[in-house]
């Protein structure tokens, strides 16, 4: 997607995904802007008691730094129990993966470098891109949606450019040259 809008540094972003499939953890998907990227999913719930991660038909989440769960272990938060089958779209407000490592060897307990907290700064202008793979066949998934909710700074205003009119008149100097200094102040109020 191609954005423009007056701002030109991100202070904060929240990523809307919706996927509709069988099964969540084959999923790899990350967001693209510029220099900087965010993974949002790493094949969830893959860790070294289940290298195939979850099992659940889909996603209708929000991505936000300041949410409080790890989307890579959200059957742990939602049912209590990683191995508790969800049965339904995973939904609600999520911090993306951020997880790096080979999706063919991703665990829930690698560092998470790439939150989207690395779009922090950039300008907003431009185009965005969200990249979305089925690392493993024999199952299929859909990109229903995705959208952008973009905080920023817009740039300040000039600073206003006044002209100053008005006439001099000299008296009694015989040289060729005089100088003049005007000095112009802001009066509050005009």
């Amino acid at each position: 997607r191609s954005i423009s809008t007056p701002l030109h540094s991100v202070t904060n972003l929240k990523v809307r995904l919706k996927i509709s499939g069988t099964y969540n953890g084959d999923l790899f998907c990350y967001l693209a802007h510029g220099s900087g990227h965010s993974v949002l999913l790493n094949r969830v719930g893959r860790s070294a008691g289940n290298p195939f991660g979850y099992d659940d038909p889909g996603l209708e989440v929000t991505f936000e730094d300041g949410a409080t769960n790890d989307v890579h272990q959200y059957r742990q938060i939602v049912t209590g129990n990683e191995n508790i089958s969800l049965g339904t779209n995973v939904m609600g407000s999520w911090v993306a993966d951020g997880r790096t490592n080979q999706p063919t060897e991703v665990l829930g307990t690698d560092a998470r470098p790439a939150l989207l907290s690395g779009c922090s700064g950039l300008d907003p202008n431009g185009n965005w891109t969200v990249y979305v793979a089925d690392m493993v066949g024999g199952d299929s998934h859909t990109l229903v949606s995705w959208g952008l909710e973009i905080s920023g700074t817009e740039e300040p205003p000039a600073p206003p450019v006044a002209t100053i009119t008005g006439s001099v008149k000299l008296q009694a100097y015989l040289r060729s040259s005089r100088m003049v200094r005007f000095i112009a102040s802001a009066v509050s109020g005009g």
